[in-house]
């Protein structure tokens, strides 16, 4: 068995402005046909999808095995992405202000130079460049 995550869900409040924020101000690829009324999923690279889906309908997921969603606001994890290089990593944070955020601005840490903010319905992003894991400017997308 491989170790490998494929898809990534989280709740959306609002999926129009979830698509408006994550396709047209972060830049994120979705397909047309993984839109619907109760999710959207974006095709990331090597196979991972990143997933938003209506509350209630991620409610219902969570009742199955007897748990509930933290109301907006509450970070139950945070989403990383591994940026090519520090300039990319404050281009990111830049997009995620125009889009409406407000970002953390980025600083060195043990672990690399990292950025955070809260997407549109609360969920909690690093953006990091980590030099011990890419120790190589090749560019990486955030599309």
């Amino acid at each position: 068995m491989n170790n490998k995550i494929s898809t990534i869900t989280l709740p959306a409040l609002d999926l129009k402005r979830s698509l408006i924020f994550y396709r047209d101000q972060l830049g994120f690829h979705i397909r047309e046909e993984t839109i619907s009324e109760a999710h959207l999923a974006f095709e990331l690279e090597n196979g991972l999808f990143f997933v938003l889906i209506e509350r209630a309908e991620f409610n219902d997921f969570a009742k199955m095995v007897n748990q509930t969603i933290a109301p907006k606001g509450n970070s139950e994890c945070i989403l990383t992405y591994f940026a090519g290089n520090r300039d990319e990593v404050d281009e990111i944070l830049a997009k995620a202000k125009l889009a409406g955020v407000n970002p953390v601005s980025a600083q060195d840490k043990p672990w690399g130079y990292a950025g955070y903010f809260a997407d549109i319905d609360g969920h909690m992003w690093e953006v990091i460049h980590n030099p011990k894991m890419y120790n190589t400017e090749v560019e990486r997308t955030w599309n």
